[in-house]
């Protein structure tokens, strides 16, 4: 009697185990199956590079600067917030060996500017003209005797901001990389020969030699008995996009650009002539899910995309937009992951690994819209630094839901970004950033339940492998319930 009931109780275990191994074998094929129809867009990367600015000093023929001044780049593309600098002495080369300088005499001296730099530029040159008596600047003696010959065919004279000792310049063009000014800031110097008389004392020295005879010596003194002049000469340069916002606010000056040419002219106040923030797209592209089930991105260049905002330099804003069509017969599951790969901050280190780059601020709005117009607001901020988009942005780079659609319906994706021009210091020149974005579709009725659907196959696998084996310990009990069945009757 016992070992009926026994044989009864392992027939019931091994009907079971045959029953759920055949329910997860069956949960593996389904879902395996369910995971495997999706269709994935290539990635897409989003590049922002801001570009290093540098400009030199030229004199005369000189191939090399009399001074310099460009931000420094390792050899792997990165900054580390340092300026590769250098100057020597103005003048060095206007006189020939052993000639002495003569007042009231023109040299020829010509001041030029070179873009050395990565990004075309205005600049500007500031002239500081004066004397110095006894080691120290003598703020007595004239300093418009010390005559300088401007031209002015290129280069604007800043008359509002001028003094007798400091002349300040704006070159009327945009100035590209690698290239000098077309004229010189100044052609020659003269420093004028009337001071060899001005404010002349006598002085009478009168003496009795030893023969009895009376002797008148006169002494002339000048004003610049011994006096030296010195020019210093500063050149500094902006970026050209939003340069009058950028020269507004390095330079405090108030300018307008000719947006066809691209002349800077002064002015009394300043202009609004950048691009006013908008949502409406600067560049759209599409991706196409067709009829035979396939992704269709080949309006949608992956290097195109990336290179888009390549050139973005500080107070720059995009638009982008990225249209989700769906051309296939039935409805359609769009789901989206958002990465991103590399902030500017995190790019640019100094030699004790500290983060060069830090505090700007971003205009940053990620938003989509489904089939019927209606829009979702994945972030957005008109004053964010990296930590508040890092915490909204990380949670998108799982893949999640954004919309169904309809067959002939589309959404859209928009991303807007502007950066700051007023936080954006020279640390952040030749940083990088990269947001990358990944699209899926999956028809919703071999859709995955699951939140993540690229994680899901694995545990389906999971699932699967378990079943086989709890298939194959049910044979195991059959076969060794046979043997005993045998056994009992041989007995």
């Amino acid at each position: 009697m016992d070992r009926a009931k026994k044989t009864t109780r392992s027939i019931r275990t091994v009907y079971i185990l045959f029953v759920l191994a055949a329910v997860l074998i069956m949960t593996s094929v389904i879902g395996g199956a369910r995971a495997a129809i999706k269709t994935q867009s290539k990635v897409y990367t989003l590049g922002a590079k801001l570009y290093s600015i540098g400009v030199s000093l030229m004199e005369n023929d000189d191939a090399e600067p009399v001074a310099y001044s460009n931000y420094h780049v390792k050899d792997n593309g990165t900054a580390d917030g340092t300026w590769d600098t250098g100057s020597r002495k103005l003048f060095s080369k206007m006189l020939s060996e052993g000639e002495n300088y003569n007042f009231g005499v023109y040299y020829d001296e010509e001041i030029n500017v070179k873009n050395t730099g990565k990004i075309d530029e205005y600049v500007r040159i500031i002239l500081n003209r004066y004397w110095v008596n006894n080691g120290e600047k003598d703020d007595t003696l004239s300093p418009c005797l010390i005559q300088l010959d401007l031209d002015d065919s290129a280069w604007i004279l800043d008359e509002k901001e001028s003094t007798d000792d400091t002349i300040i310049l704006y070159y009327s063009k945009i100035l590209p990389v690698g290239e000098k000014t077309s004229a010189p800031v100044m052609k020659g110097i003269l420093v004028n020969g009337d001071i060899l008389y001005m404010n002349a004392s006598v002085g009478t020295d009168t003496w009795v030699d030893g023969d009895g005879v009376t002797h008148t010596r006169r002494t002339y003194s000048y004003e610049y008995d011994g006096a030296t002049i010195h020019l210093d000469v500063e050149v500094d340069a902006v970026q050209t996009h939003n340069a009058a916002d950028a020269i507004d606010f390095v330079w405090g000056r108030a300018v307008t650009i000719d947006q066809t040419t691209g002349d800077l002219s002064l002015s009394e106040e300043k202009t609004e002539q950048t691009k006013a923030a908008s949502k409406d797209p600067d560049k759209v592209w599409t991706v196409t899910y067709t009829a035979d089930s396939k992704m269709d991105d080949t309006k949608l260049s992956a290097e195109e995309l990336y290179q888009e905002i390549l050139g973005l330099e500080p107070g720059d804003d995009l638009g982008c937009r990225i249209n989700l069509k769906n051309n296939n017969g039935k409805e359609t599951n769009w789901y989206m992951s958002t990465k991103i790969l590399q902030y500017l901050e995190d790019q640019n280190v100094d030699v004790n690994g500290n983060k060069v780059a830090n505090g700007a601020k971003y205009v940053f709005q990620l938003v989509y819209t489904d089939g019927n117009g209606k829009q979702t607001v994945l972030y957005g901020s008109t004053d964010a630094d990296q930590q508040v988009i890092k915490k909204a942005i990380d949670p998108l780079k799982d893949y999640f839901l954004m919309f169904t659609l309809q067959p002939g319906k589309e959404g859209h994706v928009d991303l807007y970004v502007k950066f700051d021009g007023p936080t954006m210091d020279n640390s952040y020149q030749s940083t990088l950033g990269k947001i990358q974005f990944q699209f899926l579709v999956q028809e919703p009725d071999e859709a995955p339940n699951t939140g993540d659907t690229m994680n899901a196959l694995p545990y389906f696998i999971a699932v699967g492998v378990g079943g086989l084996a709890i298939l194959g310990l049910a044979i195991v009990l059959v076969v060794r319930r046979r043997r005993e069945t045998g056994k009992e009757k041989s007995e």
